[in-house]
């Protein structure tokens, strides 16, 4: 085996690794992902000053993250790859460490907070539409 047919073996090998962990996803599928996850952060930091409405948005926060995590698997899971491998695996914990942490910081935001969380909610969205596509 001569070295550039070494070089060619090993590219295609850390492709299909690649592939595996963080396959290409059609966009329809990333578009809809990113804007339920946007959504999400965005509907969570609304403020009301009725209890009732303020845990109708958290709800529905927490709704559209379940959604955009539910969509995301299940198109994995249509082409045949069940569960996280490698890196995605490995930084789940630090993904939902943040979540939790970003929740719990808008439950008790304020009124005058509510367009930085419309802010960080599209930031988020650009992030992870970017993430999951792997535009080259």
């Amino acid at each position: 085996m001569d070295p550039r047919e070494a070089q060619e073996q090993l590219e295609n090998a850390r492709a299909a690794y690649r592939d595996a962990v963080l396959p290409r996803l059609p966009t329809h599928i990333v578009v809809t992902c990113s804007v339920l996850t946007g959504a999400a952060v965005a509907l969570s930091g609304q403020y009301s000053p009725n209890g009732v409405i303020r845990s109708l948005f958290l709800v529905g926060a927490v709704a559209l993250a379940a959604a955009s995590a539910g969509l995301f698997f299940w198109s994995r899971r249509r082409r045949g790859l069940t569960g996280l491998r490698g890196s995605a695996r490995d930084s789940l914990g630090a993904h939902l460490i943040s979540a939790a942490a970003m929740f719990v910081a808008a439950v008790s935001a304020t009124a005058e907070m509510r367009w930085f969380y419309v802010g960080l909610g599209i930031a988020l969205g650009i992030a992870v539409a970017v993430m999951l596509r792997r535009w080259r």
